[in-house]
């Protein structure tokens, strides 16, 4: 019981990561507990299902989900991506955007988790890497997602280690103090 509520404090205190899920999802199994097992995916379902739904997969390790996005000021967009682990890790993985538009390529560069690096991660846990972009200027932009290595400097291409390197995944326009976000079909 002290475990059961460790974890589902823990889960109010961290929602950026579904650690405590995947533990408690672990432990209501291994007590034969189905209908606590029936809730804690329902929970999960809610706080960790993305807007758009993608399902790339990184080399081995790495899936991303898909992501959410919302406009949070003038020229400015937040995008939060989720990760999932597709089983232990023990390098840190970084993610890196890239914006195309007219006139430039705007750059965003990230360790996957922050503190909480992917060689933590557990097997099917599921991390929400939020990101701010700054669009400028005004016009156009495809934004396209890949993963690397920083210690080795290896880039992890999709599906397979030698698969392409990045894939556009929306389009985003920036006009005046308006942003909107529309996926790749």
């Amino acid at each position: 019981m002290l475990l059961e509520r460790r974890l589902r404090l823990q889960s109010l205190r961290e929602p950026e990561n579904d650690v405590p899920f995947v533990e408690l999802r672990r432990l209501y199994r291994s007590l034969g507990e189905a209908e606590n097992v029936r809730e804690i995916d329902r929970l999960e379902a809610a706080r960790f299902r993305p807007q758009v739904l993608l399902g790339w997969r990184f080399g081995r390790d790495l899936k991303l989900l898909g992501y959410d996005w919302r406009a949070s000021g003038t020229r400015r967009v937040e995008i939060i991506y989720y990760w999932q682990a597709m089983r232990s890790m023990t390098e840190k993985y970084a993610s890196y955007v890239r914006l195309r538009g007219a006139e430039r390529t705007l750059r965003d560069d990230s360790i996957l988790g922050g503190l909480h690096s992917t060689a933590k991660w557990l097997p099917g846990e599921i991390v929400k890497d939020r990101r701010e972009l700054v669009l400028e200027p005004d016009g156009s932009y495809e934004a396209s997602i890949g993963v690397w290595v920083p210690s080795s400097r290896r880039r992890v291409g999709i599906d397979k280690w030698w698969g392409p390197r990045t894939a556009p995944f929306c389009r985003i326009l920036a006009a005046g103090d308006s942003v909107t976000v529309r996926s790749v079909d």
